[in-house]
Formats: structure tokens, sequence, C-alpha cells
């Protein structure tokens, strides 16, 4: 006998294809690892452009004291503004000493939290190509009136 229309043939279920997905997941995890790559460049601070190097070296980590046209930066904070620098007899630049001061204390407390010896580490000046020297030199100066012994100028590499 035949059945009639009462029961209706069982479709068999629509496996899932991972393969699309995973190739997905695989691009992703790709991005994220290429974006976290241990070897960061230094980036220019806004309003800083930055002479040209042929050096093949990559920079350290280094505290980095942008000088713009108008200011002076330690990383992204404000400091000082260029016209009270030029306008003032001091070498020192005392609002850039102190920021120095406070980042020394940082340094010494986590080194002795980890119970290691203090290593100030390298200082990085990414000055504009258009800057006066004389304010280079008080950077420079108070920078190493604080004690940081390793100084270097930010360059743009070129090939």
């Amino acid at each position: 006998m035949r059945r009639t229309g009462r029961h209706r043939r069982v479709k068999p279920a629509v496996a899932l294809k991972m393969t699309s997905m995973m190739d997905i997941l695989v691009v992703l995890l790709l991005f994220l690892v290429k974006s976290f790559v241990a070897d960061e460049q230094m980036s220019p601070s806004a309003g800083v452009q930055l002479p040209e190097s042929t050096a093949k070296e990559h920079p350290e980590d280094s505290v980095v004291i942008a000088i713009t046209e108008t200011s002076i930066l330690v990383g992204e904070d404000w400091v000082a503004d260029l016209s009270a620098v030029m306008a003032s007899d001091e070498m020192r630049i005392e609002k850039l000493a102190r920021e120095l001061e406070t980042i020394r204390a940082q340094k010494e407390d986590l080194a002795r939290i980890q119970g290691v010896d203090v290593q100030l580490g390298l200082v990085t000046i990414q000055g504009d190509r258009e800057i006066e020297f004389a304010v280079l030199q008080r950077v420079m100066y108070t920078v190493g009136a604080e004690g940081w012994d390793e100084i270097s100028l930010a360059v743009i590499r070129t090939t």
C-alpha cells in the first residue's frame, strides 16, 4: 500500500560549513597579531615635522619630548609655551624639569617594587624642523641637568 500525504518526507538537517567561518577568524587573528607586533615605531607628535635620516636602527622605547611650533610636550602632556621659554633668560626650563622629576620618581618606585636598579633610560626629542636651535639647546640642557644621560633626536628614516 501506498501512504498518502499524511507523512511528509523529513528533510535532512543542513550542516553548517565551518570552513568560511574559520577563514574569517584566521584573518581576524592575523590582523590582531600584526597590530600588536613588538617592533613598534615611534610616530611624531601632532604639529611636528621631523628631519630625515638614513639610519637603519629602530629607536628604543623612551620618554618622548616633542617641540612643536608653539609648545613643549612630554608624551601627550603640555609642559610649556615656546614664547615663555624664549622670553626667559634661564637655560633650564623649570616646568620641563618638574615633569622629568615626576617621571624619575615613577621609575624609581617601579624599580623599588620590582627589586631592580633604577634605569632612567632614553629621552627622545622630537623637534620640528623649523624650531630655533636655542629652544633645542634649552630642552637638551634641562634633560641633562635632570640626570638623563641618554638623549636622542627623532628623525624620519628615508631609504
